[in-house]
């Protein structure tokens, strides 16, 4: 009765059954990988900001478009790119005024099992998300980070005790085909590695907003 907590983080979850676009998606990911030139890799190769030509290499440690292409202009991905707009508009919708947002940059990443990728945020951007194209059993939570994390935590005595109680610093998810995942872009996150057998695909996306973001309450 005498606390209270302050300093909610929002995410926002959603989930389309709209199978044909999911598809189309994945689709055009492995049409990516396949003819694509030169490429960004993601598990270890991504704080390393490696770009290759090297298949296997993509293979292994898996590969991303984030330095190849922005998908958000790409013809072939305008399908993808209008229903991703909209699902997000409809979950932001109660809280932001979403007239003329636009995605300002769009990438996929295709993780093979054993990929991931590193803790990281999105600069420069107030709302980000992804859109789980291809996600089985064990692909690999997102995983995120309180940033204030350093100051709940310096604290703990013994067995999880601690002077300044509060809620657990991380968050975990287990995504599904079909998910949409928004959340602020400056929350740290990373993803845990794929055990499973096949691959994990997403796409990833950063809004734009016009004027002011947030509705009045």
């Amino acid at each position: 009765m005498f606390r209270q907590e302050i300093f909610p983080t929002p995410i926002w979850y959603g989930n389309s059954a709209d199978d044909e676009i999911r598809l189309k998606a994945k689709d055009l990911a492995y049409k990516f990988r396949n003819d694509v030139e030169e490429a960004g890799l993601v598990s270890e190769g991504w704080d390393e900001h490696i770009i290759t030509k090297d298949q296997k290499a993509f293979d292994k440690s898996g590969v991303t478009s984030f330095y190849s292409d922005n998908l958000a202009t790409n013809k072939e991905w305008e399908e993808v790119t209008e229903f991703i707009i909209n699902m997000a508009g409809t979950m932001l919708s109660d809280t932001h005024d979403v007239t003329g947002m636009r995605i300002a940059n769009m990438w996929t990443t295709i993780y093979p099992k054993g990929a991931f990728v590193p803790q990281h945020i999105h600069s420069y951007f107030e709302v980000s998300g992804v859109y789980y194209v291809a996600a089985e059993q064990e692909c690999g939570d997102i995983v995120f980070q309180d940033p204030a994390w350093v100051a709940k935590t310096m604290n703990i005595k013994g067995a999880g005790k601690t002077i300044f109680p509060g809620p657990p610093t991380k968050f975990s998810y287990s995504p599904n085909p079909g998910d949409m995942l928004l959340f602020p872009s400056w929350l740290p996150h990373s993803t845990k590695p794929n055990k499973s057998d096949s691959d994990r695909i997403i796409v990833s996306f950063n809004l734009l907003f016009e004027g002011i973001s947030y509705l009045a309450p």
